[in-house]
């Protein structure tokens, strides 16, 4: 059973809600106050409100390495032109066939760019960039192999190892151009 507080008892309840209202009411106006308080922290090398996890000398060497990449990436389409006709010749390719396995870089390009700028959304660019650049070099290494493969295998394997490499280039470029517009290293 309940009994009613005593005198004594009211006091002290008093005494600890009134206590309590006046620790809380400062406890607010010491919170409004630091939020009110300008921030002049010195430290920080690119001054308030600025993205500062990338220094200068990273920006410049974050781009170098990233457009390297992409630079490298892009020749993987255009290495082949000068050797891949005579060998396609020796392995019974028509002229239609060879330019069948060129383009299938282009088109896989064409189809994997805007897929994965969707897609944007869910994966990091950054993880893109790296697998892209890893199937890319995959691909480099598979597609001179390719030259041990059996006749009437050689067409429809260049044609996916091709494919394979539109897309990673496809991945490479779109997550490079991505990064450098999210770190905002292109000037305006």
């Amino acid at each position: 059973m309940l009994h009613p507080p005593s005198p004594v008892d009211i006091n002290y309840y008093d005494y600890f809600c009134v206590s309590l209202v006046e620790m809380l009411e400062s406890e607010e106006q010491e919170i409004k106050g630091l939020l009110d308080k300008e921030d002049t922290d010195t430290e920080r090398p690119f001054g308030k409100g600025t993205d500062h996890s990338l220094t200068k000398c990273r920006e410049y060497l974050l781009l170098g390495v990233l457009l390297f990449s992409h630079f490298v990436a892009l020749c993987t389409d255009t290495f082949l032109f000068p050797f891949f006709p005579q060998e396609a010749k020796s392995k019974g390719l028509s002229h239609v066939e060879i330019g069948t396995v060129f383009s299938s870089f282009e088109f896989a390009r064409f189809v994997t760019a805007p897929v994965l700028g969707y897609l944007f959304y869910w994966i990091s660019p950054r993880r893109a960039c790296l697998a892209g650049t890893a199937l890319s070099a995959v691909s480099c290494v598979s597609f001179g192999a390719a030259t041990y493969a059996p006749n009437q295998m050689f067409l429809p394997l260049c044609i996916t190892i091709r494919v394979l490499a539109g897309s990673a280039t496809a991945s490479l470029t779109v997550s490079v151009m991505t990064i450098l517009l999210k770190k905002h290293i292109i000037p305006d």
